[in-house]
């Protein structure tokens, strides 16, 4: 079940797969960007898409599954347990890699969420009380 309720959330296709890297899309890694820090236009664009990008996910699943009730709890905390490693692994490595990146001027537009904050939000799923 709780494999089940991770991907019908679309938390790793919404929101992982966003962040995740893999160098394809332009990022550099953090020993790059000690490095360079003239980053091109491009470059800069594509880290502010994954955050944006992020974000609406974040946002967008946490409104839709806040409301769904999981009664057991063991199975509530499991799946909490599951959402908040996947998606805490997946930003906080992406927060890592752009963490010396003059991506922007205004880098509190783009990074709205805390890994600490995140996991907060994922423990309020799944309850109608909380």
């Amino acid at each position: 079940m709780v494999d089940s309720v991770v991907e019908s959330g679309r938390w790793k296709d919404r929101i992982v797969d966003t962040v995740d890297g893999g160098g394809e899309d332009g990022d550099r890694t953090v020993e790059e960007s000690e490095e360079m820090v003239d980053l091109k236009d491009k470059e800069r664009q594509v880290i502010k898409d994954k955050f944006k990008g992020f974000n609406d996910g974040l946002e967008e699943l946490c409104k839709i599954q806040k409301v769904w009730a999981i009664p057991d709890k063991e199975q509530r905390d499991a799946i909490r347990h599951a959402q908040k490693k996947l998606i805490s692994d997946a930003y906080k490595a992406f927060l890592h890699r752009c963490a010396n990146m003059p991506f922007t001027k205004n880098p509190e537009k783009y990074h709205k969420y805390t890994p600490e904050l995140v996991e907060d939000m994922i423990d309020k799923l799944f309850d109608t009380s909380a």
